[in-house]
């Protein structure tokens, strides 16, 4: 049987940016993947549920079930993804690993696929990853 301690080495080695030993919380990168899969998932889901069922109407259980659920789920994992993004971030970038990890996120984490947060109509606001976990972190509504 392999170990979680192989494991962990085998994955340190294929991608050593992407690990978070020694650190004060170990951050599972499959776990933020799984839960942003759930969010994509819900989001997907919605449109769907919307066009085939009138989700003001009180007597159908789906509709119910769509407005019981979808708001408290949506924050659970929005929240979950940004604290842990962030703290895998922190721990990156005080890391063994800081230059690779932040050449990495020099290539990757361009502002062009988070989305876009318009205060001005001049100013598009595209934000990195970090700036987008802040956002939702602090933010006062979903």
């Amino acid at each position: 049987m392999v170990s979680e301690l192989q494991v962990l080495e085998v994955s340190k080695m294929e991608n050593p940016y992407w690990y978070s030993e020694k650190h004060s919380h170990l951050i599972d990168l499959a776990t933020i993947r799984l839960n942003a899969f759930h969010l994509m998932n819900i989001f997907l889901a919605s449109q769907p549920l919307a066009s085939k069922h009138f989700l003001d109407d009180s007597e159908d259980n789906l509709a119910s079930l769509h407005w019981e659920f979808y708001r408290t789920e949506i924050t659970r994992l929005l929240i979950n993804i940004a604290i842990n993004t962030r703290v895998f971030d922190d721990q990156m970038k005080s890391g063994n690993y800081r230059d690779k990890y932040l050449k990495h996120c020099s290539e990757v984490d361009t502002g062009d696929y988070i989305g876009i947060f318009q205060e001005d109509e001049k100013d598009p606001g595209k934000f990195k990853v970090r700036e987008a976990c802040n956002k939702i972190i602090h933010a006062e509504t979903v």
